[in-house]
């Protein structure tokens, strides 16, 4: 085994993924967006933990920002915690802790409930299905 830091991530130069048949499984089009994407899902199936009304009514802080691009529909801003650790095998992530909704790209604001670290995930529903 290589060394490692003190966080427990390798050190040294990158190694490349082993190559297998896993690589004829690959679809090119997973997680592109497309409407055949078989990561693609409708944003109702998963919905924010909290709604904007409630978080703003504890203690909350403001993440403001940009969205530029091209979007033929509407765009959701998903505050996602950043769980340190994946879920359990068999287990589904939780979903966002937070979301708003634009109508076309440009600036956004949403409020985050206070003590978590975040990643934020900006999604086109080019399809328009909600």
């Amino acid at each position: 085994m290589g060394e490692s830091t003190a966080s427990g991530n390798p050190t040294g130069p990158p190694v490349p993924p082993a190559e297998g048949p896993h690589a004829d499984e690959f679809d090119p089009n997973a997680g592109k967006g497309t409407e055949n994407d078989p990561m693609a899902q409708d944003l109702r199936i998963v919905p924010p933990q909290q709604e904007q009304a409630a978080i703003k009514n504890g203690a909350h802080y403001t993440v403001k920002g940009t969205i530029s691009g091209d979007c033929e529909g509407t765009l959701r801003i998903d505050v996602l915690e950043d769980l340190k650790e994946p879920p359990a095998p068999g287990s589904a992530p939780p979903g966002p802790l937070a979301a708003t909704t634009l109508s076309k790209p440009g600036a956004y604001s949403v409020a985050v409930p206070k003590g978590k670290t975040i990643m934020l995930s900006a999604v086109c529903d080019s399809n328009k299905d909600g």
